[in-house]
């Protein structure tokens, strides 16, 4: 990625910003050290995960990263938790959470001390039993992104209607909201 320009990963950007250098993840760090911010890196291919879990290890930056990875099946808890011990990294669970079934994920999340989870879902009921099922030992996160959001709670409803998108989720269980309006959720969780 060292010689990797913007224009090189995406020509539709504007012309002022093309020629800028995609930082690496070295960068990002040595940029980033002593102001507390995390990374959030999310592996989008499986066989890599490893890869980029050794990267931030060989480092010595596991104190600014999580690595997220897709669980479904206990199979996959047990890699997570596997590849925790191995590079001493915190990694976010990435679940989708279709039907009551998968609220067994949730408890053998909840019993292997899986501390954060990345949760999808298209009914705000099946949250709320998951969240109460986990406690208060695991946090649970989404996202109100425009183009990225469960159940049509988007940051465009949200910054009209706080309460009916950020209220619910929080009632729901949800503890980290990811969003391109967190000025508005800020604002929104100083009135609460």
């Amino acid at each position: 990625t060292r010689s990797l320009t913007r224009r090189s990963v995406a020509a539709s950007w504007s012309s002022t910003s093309r020629d800028v250098r995609v930082p690496t993840l070295e960068h990002a760090f040595a940029v980033r050290e002593g102001s507390g911010a995390a990374f959030d890196l999310d592996v989008k291919h499986a066989d890599q995960i490893d890869a980029v879990a050794a990267a931030v290890a060989d480092m010595g930056r596991q104190d600014m990263a999580t690595l997220k990875m897709d669980v479904a099946s206990g199979e996959d808890i047990a890699a997570l938790v596997a590849l925790e011990k191995r590079f001493d990294i915190m990694v976010m669970a990435k679940l989708r959470l279709k039907s009551r079934d998968d609220l067994a994920l949730v408890v053998a999340l909840r019993e292997a001390d899986v501390a954060a989870v990345e949760i999808w879902f298209d009914d705000l009921n099946l949250l709320r039993r998951a969240t109460s099922f986990a406690g208060d030992l695991i946090r649970f996160g989404t996202y109100t992104l425009d183009d990225v959001h469960c159940c049509g709670l988007s940051d465009s409803l949200a910054v009209k209607d706080p309460g009916a998108v950020w209220g619910r989720l929080l009632g729901a269980g949800i503890g980290l909201v990811m969003t391109d309006r967190p000025e508005a959720l800020s604002r929104y969780l100083m009135t609460r």
